[in-house]
């Protein structure tokens, strides 16, 4: 969850160097807050270097993608996530493959 904190709430990555999280950490942190009006397309390049953020952001999305947790959202939810599942699937199956580096997304 720390890898959303950024993105969803008030904590900026002072505060969390404040609180003594590593560097590399918040380096990581930085990569996987999406910045407003940001395109999906372009907050997924960003990810991809870092070697931590997109590890993370691979164990995130396989957890996005768990159904067992879907009986608790409402159909709504559900309609979102279904509209995501493409780019989540998109973005496992390129950074499984030696060499990947950029992912397109439409």
């Amino acid at each position: 969850m720390l890898h959303d904190v950024v993105e969803d709430s008030d904590v900026t990555l002072d505060d969390l160097r404040a609180l003594g999280i590593s560097e590399r950490a918040i380096k990581a942190i930085d990569c996987l807050s999406k910045c407003p009006g940001e395109a999906y397309e372009d907050f997924i390049a960003r990810i991809h270097p870092d070697e931590l953020a997109r590890k993370v952001k691979i164990e995130n999305i396989k957890g996005n993608l768990d159904l067992t947790r879907l009986a608790r959202f409402r159909k709504k939810i559900w309609c979102e996530w279904r509209s995501t599942t493409s780019r989540y699937a998109i973005c496992l199956a390129t950074w499984t493959r030696p060499g990947a580096s950029r992912v397109k997304i439409q």
